[in-house]
């Protein structure tokens, strides 16, 4: 649960940044479109869990954590530390 809360700010952070860098048009580019889904798909999850209302969402936590992966993913091979590396 830390952990998800850490890669939540992460997200939040650079999707504030990139909002305030690309302003209206962050959200012409499909991969902001989805990073941004996934920060507020994941702290819709976070207030819901934490103000026990009884309600079962454990699909939508399993969501969230599988979209943050694929996009801390998706930043690793952007970050080219990872990828295009012949073995």
């Amino acid at each position: 649960e830390i952990v998800n809360y850490i890669f939540g700010g992460i997200f939040t952070v650079e999707a504030i940044f990139k909002i305030f860098a690309y302003r209206k048009n962050y959200f012409r580019d499909a991969w902001n479109k989805f990073d941004f889904s996934v920060v507020t798909l994941t702290w819709i999850v976070a207030i819901i869990m934490s103000s026990n209302l009884g309600i079962d969402i454990s699909i939508l936590g399993m969501i969230a954590e599988h979209l943050e992966l694929e996009e801390f993913l998706e930043l690793l091979m952007a970050s080219n530390q990872f990828g295009n590396h012949n073995c």
